[in-house]
């Protein structure tokens, strides 16, 4: 991936911050709420006993590869990465099995990449954007959920790279799922051409393994044996077939297609100042939903009683 120049680190840096804090704000808001609420239903006399689990950090061993189970921690058909770009834990399903959608918290935006690693517009996008998206997930300010298809399966001289580089994320995403994002970014950098064969199995590993991958000796089965290719089909066809989670899309149209949020970004793949400002609008816009539903309505006042009316004096 190409440097940055230093205009673009300190927007960069400039928008972190600035949706760090939007994410701040909704929190507080949200918490005022909350406290808001405890008084009220203390002062009811109603005791009330709250809790609440965020499996974010769910523990999961790695899954044994089957043809018949999808990846491990990708339980909504992508791997969705966030602080220290640590990749969020969750359990292999059956490849019959619908996805899980991944739970949308308005104070952590969630950007969610549609990509194939063989598609230039995909390329295009990483370049532009990936050390941003870095940042975000890396910093926790937001989470990056990336879905990778194989679209474009045809159209590498016989070889199928789409289906066999997802296949590879979907083995590293199972036995190292740390370094999902750096595999992930690592492909884009030295991604083929559209209508080569691309890399061959071997460099995939090779690719893995500089990208730091641990478990060297199972993800290469993995990849030699294309476990996960009736996984990364179904979830090809369900992205092309099916509405999208979590938006307004019925069908995925191609890629790469990025939704933060519920919103879809329509801009240019290769223009990082529209995307920065896409995601710090829905940012805002999160905040602002987040606190005009803290805002406590005003109480009604209790109609005030009448006074009673004084008796007539006795006739004499």
């Amino acid at each position: 991936m190409s440097n940055s120049t230093e205009p673009d680190r300190q927007e960069g840096s400039s928008v972190r911050e600035s949706v760090r804090v939007r994410a701040a704000e909704i929190r507080s808001a949200q918490r005022k709420k909350d406290i808001a609420l405890r008084s009220l239903l203390i002062g009811a006399g109603v005791i009330v006993v709250a809790a609440i689990v965020v499996a974010v950090t769910m523990t999961f061993a790695t899954t044994e590869t089957s043809a018949n189970t999808g990846p491990a921690n990708m339980a909504s058909n992508g791997a969705v990465v966030g602080a220290d770009l640590k990749t969020v834990r969750t359990e292999s399903l059956p490849v019959t099995d619908a996805p899980r959608p991944t739970p949308i918290d308005p104070a952590v935006p969630n950007i969610r990449v549609y990509i194939d690693y063989l598609s230039a517009d995909s390329g295009e996008f990483e370049k532009a954007n990936g050390e941003l998206l870095k940042g975000f997930a890396q910093d926790g300010v937001a989470t990056v959920e990336i879905h990778p298809l194989a679209i474009l399966t045809g159209k590498s001289a016989g070889s199928q790279y789409s289906l066999r580089s997802a296949n590879a994320a979907a083995c590293v995403a199972n036995y190292s799922p740390d370094t999902f994002f750096a595999f992930n970014q690592a492909l884009f950098a030295d991604q083929p051409t559209e209508g080569t064969t691309g890399h061959d199995d071997k460099k995939l590993l090779s690719i893995a393994s500089q990208a730091g991958a641990s478990d060297t000796r199972e993800i290469g089965k993995c990849i030699d044996k294309v476990t996960y290719k009736t996984w990364v089909s179904n979830a090809t066809d369900r992205a092309l077939a099916d509405p999208i989670p979590d938006s307004k899309l019925d069908r995925l149209k191609g890629v790469p297609t990025i939704i933060v949020n519920d919103k879809v970004y329509t801009g240019a793949p290769g223009d990082s100042k529209e995307f920065r400002a896409f995601v710090l609008s829905v940012a805002s816009e999160a905040q602002n939903k987040a606190t005009a539903s803290a805002t406590p309505e005003p109480a009604e006042e209790a109609p005030a009683e009448e006074a009673p009316a004084e008796e007539a004096p006795a006739a004499g």
